[in-house]
C-alpha cells in the first residue's frame, strides 16, 4: 500500500496497465489519514486462519449484515 499509492499518484490514478485505480475515494482518505498517522500496511492472507484477521472478518460480516438487513 505504502509503495503502491505513491506509483497511482504518480501516474494520475492509473494501474501498471493503465485502467483507472479502483477505490481512488477510499484510497485517497486512506492517504489522507496517513499523513496524520504511521501506520504500517502489512498484507495478511485472508483465510488462513490468522485469529486477528479472522475476527476482522467476523466483525466485518457483521457490520455488513446492519446495512443489509430489512
Amino acid at each position: 500500500m505504502n509503495s503502491w499509492i505513491k506509483g497511482w499518484k504518480r501516474k494520475g490514478w492509473k494501474t501498471a496497465t493503465g485502467s483507472d485505480v479502483l477505490n481512488k475515494d477510499v484510497l485517497l482518505k486512506l492517504d489522507s489519514l496517513r499523513q496524520k498517522v504511521k501506520v504500517k500496511f502489512v498484507h495478511v492472507r485472508g483465510h488462513a486462519g490468522i485469529d486477528g484477521n479472522e475476527k476482522a472478518d467476523e466483525l466485518a460480516r457483521k457490520g455488513a449484515q446492519m446495512y443489509t438487513k430489512q
